[in-house]
């Protein structure tokens, strides 16, 4: 019983590690480039940022309270921190007011130049504050979120992005955004938080749309083969299953055969 699948696993796994690689040696090579949709998220994004200028108001964004050797949600605060170089970018050029909030440590020198070369790509470096614009909270989750939503109420914040691991406390942001009227967009691959989400935010991206969306907005070329070379190994995964499911309809078991081998 414990060899069961030993190799099919085996055949598999060489497959989707060859697939993936294959892929990002194209991509780093600028081979073959895939090309990535614009996300319905960024117009969103956009569209809350317009709101929040045409308000007059600042604009909130969180990029998690994981860090980024988070061995369950490095990947999201890695992508938190792509989209908020495009956040900040657009903030800068529509006028807004842009307040970052930070939970960890490690991460704040890495959102603090990300804001300052978007600054500095609009022209506008004067307008980075240091200590206020990117503003460092606490590493407890419950410190953070309540410094977060003091800072959101605070500033009137018309644009609340939150992205990133977060845990308990995306319940208390989301709501207390809603409260005060924010239009709010967040993106998580946590799936216990994704509900929260949904009933509090304007605009959610669920699950591994967060990770397309900072594939689309990403300069590097490897960040589009890796979503590229999932979408590959999910739609040989999803056929496997649709081919199983029929042969097995008619009494054919070669896949479940294969699988179990």
């Amino acid at each position: 019983m414990l060899n069961q699948g030993i190799v099919s696993w085996v055949i598999i796994t060489f497959l989707f590690s060859g697939i993936m690689l294959g892929v990002l040696y194209l991509s780093s090579t600028h081979k073959y480039i895939p090309k990535i949709r614009e996300h319905p998220g960024i117009q969103a994004i956009k569209e809350a940022l317009g709101r929040a200028t045409e308000m007059g108001k600042p604009v909130a964004y969180s990029p998690g309270t994981s860090t980024l050797y988070d061995t369950k949600y490095a990947g999201d605060t890695a992508a938190a921190l792509t989209i908020l170089g495009y956040t900040a970018r657009q903030a800068v050029k529509m006028g807004s007011k842009l307040i970052v909030g930070i939970a960890q440590p490690t991460v704040l020198p890495v959102a603090e130049e990300i804001v300052r070369q978007a600054y500095r790509a609009e022209n506008k470096p004067e307008e980075y504050i240091e200590e206020e614009t990117v503003q460092f909270y606490s590493p407890n989750q419950w410190g953070f979120a309540t410094s977060y939503i003091g800072m959101m109420h605070r500033e009137k914040v018309a644009a609340n992005f939150i992205f990133g691991g977060h845990a308990a406390e995306a319940m208390v942001i989301a709501e207390s955004g809603a409260t005060i009227g924010a239009m709010q967009v967040a993106g998580s691959t946590n799936v216990y938080q994704l509900p929260y989400y949904l009933v509090s935010c304007d605009y959610t991206l669920i699950g591994e749309d967060e990770f397309a969306a900072a594939a689309y907005l990403s300069d590097n070329p490897t960040h589009k083969g890796i979503i590229f070379g999932q979408d590959i190994t999910k739609l040989i995964s999803a056929a496997l299953i649709i081919l199983g499911a029929i042969l097995a309809t008619f009494g054919n078991n070669v896949v479940k055969t294969f699988l179990s081998t």
